[in-house]
């Protein structure tokens, strides 16, 4: 892919991780059990998001991955920082 298609797409694919952050607080109001269930579907919809639709195009472009608030790469693929860490255990 070239690289003004992966900023596209790269765009589109945060504005719906952004979207399922919403969703994660939405079901944060919910009753335990449903909150269990569906928290458990969120977290793989955003597992697939991160490692089979973002990271491959971070691999390819490094330079489109968002930096984190501390000024490192998200790095997704690491287990103390990335967005699945950030998303999970806001």
């Amino acid at each position: 892919m070239k690289h003004e298609q992966a900023v596209r797409i790269n765009h589109h694919l945060l504005a719906a991780y952004k979207a399922l952050d919403q969703a994660r607080m939405a079901i944060a109001g919910l009753a335990k059990a449903e909150r269990i269930e569906l928290g458990d579907w969120l977290d793989e919809v955003v597992g697939v998001l991160e490692d089979e639709l973002l990271q491959p195009i971070y691999d390819q472009y490094p330079d489109l991955e968002p930096p984190s608030p501390t000024g490192n790469h998200l790095g997704l693929s690491a287990s103390s920082r990335g967005i699945r860490c950030s998303f999970r255990h806001r």
